[in-house]
Order: C-alpha cells, then structure tokens, then sequence
C-alpha cells in the first residue's frame, strides 16, 4: 500500500501518530516506511527538545534565586516560605527521603535503647516506679548490640523517653549517672 507524502505529514500531527503509523509500518511499500520512520523521529526529537527546554528553563529560575550563582537577580523564591518550611527540603526530594529515613531509623534505635532499659534497669520507688539503670552498667550491656549508645541517649532524652542529668555522657566519668525510662 502507497500513501502520499501529504497523508503521512497528516498522521505525524494526528494525536495517534504512533499507534496508527505502526499500523501502517506493515502495510507500505519500503519508500512509504522510510517517510513515516523519520516523521516519527521528528516528533520525538521535538518532544525531548522541549522537555530539555523545559529543564533549562527550571534551571534558570533556580539559578536566578540562588544567591551564590552568577545569575542571581537579588529576588529570591524563599519569601513564599512560612516558618515551617523554611531550612526544610522540598517535599519528595531525594533530600527528603533520606531524612526520613534517617529519622525512622533514629525512632528504631531509640525504642531498642528504652526496651534495654527496661529489660536490665531496675524498678526505683524515688522515680516514681519506673526502670533506671546506672551508665556504666548500661553502656558495657549495650557494647554487644550497638556502639552508639551514647548518641541514642542523647535522642532519646530529647524526645523524653529518658531522663538523666547532664548534656553528654561519658563512659568513665558519668558511669554512676542514673539514666531513666519514660516510656
């Protein structure tokens, strides 16, 4: 089957170019296939030509508001921002998912320190009946399961689910400090 040239440019702007032209591969002559194959290549290389500007165009904007690019305009896209989404990624960035992976991850750790507590601390009446466990005692258990007992510990305390005196626990030094589970 033989088409004229001006039917197969018709096809190529039609919104079903491709299903219909692989259609029409298998019915034409060799010279109508060549046409049709480069007409659809064209309309993929304009399809990826404007995603590519597309690209640019975000890039530009970015690089724009961007105060240590050389394009910087003085205005930037932060004055949108409220307070909560000020210093955070964006939403759905690779950015943002590592952080909540890292914050789940943190969670995790925090619940296994409070249960270690919990299995070899002891119930103290002075607080209030819940598990306590001395440092030193905590931190030569906890050597077997994790070596960073000391960073949990100062997670855990600020999402108070353990109390003890001080900012940061040492292994000599602080080896008497009471630390407490609370929840």
């Amino acid at each position: 089957m033989w088409l004229p040239v001006w039917s197969l440019r018709w096809l190529t702007v039609t919104a079903h170019t491709v299903i219909v032209s692989k259609l029409l591969l298998t019915k034409m002559d060799e010279q109508g296939r060549e046409i049709l194959k480069s007409a659809m290549e064209a309309c993929d290389v304009k399809r990826k030509a404007n995603l590519w500007q597309q690209k640019l165009d975000e890039q530009a904007s970015k690089s724009r508001a961007n105060p240590f690019s050389q394009n910087f305009t003085g205005e930037t896209s932060l004055d949108h921002l409220s307070k909560e989404e000020y210093g955070r990624p964006v939403e759905g960035s690779l950015t943002d998912i590592r952080g909540k992976q890292a914050a789940s991850w943190v969670d995790h750790e925090v619940d296994k320190l409070v249960g270690e507590i919990l299995k070899i601390g002891r119930f103290d009446p002075s607080e209030g009946g819940l598990a306590t466990v001395a440092f030193g005692e905590l931190f030569l258990h906890y050597q077997d399961i994790s070596n960073t007992v000391v960073g949990i510990l100062m997670r855990a305390k600020k999402r108070k689910r353990v109390k003890y005196e001080g900012e940061m626990l040492f292994q000599h030094s602080s080896k008497n400090v009471k630390i407490t589970a609370l929840s």
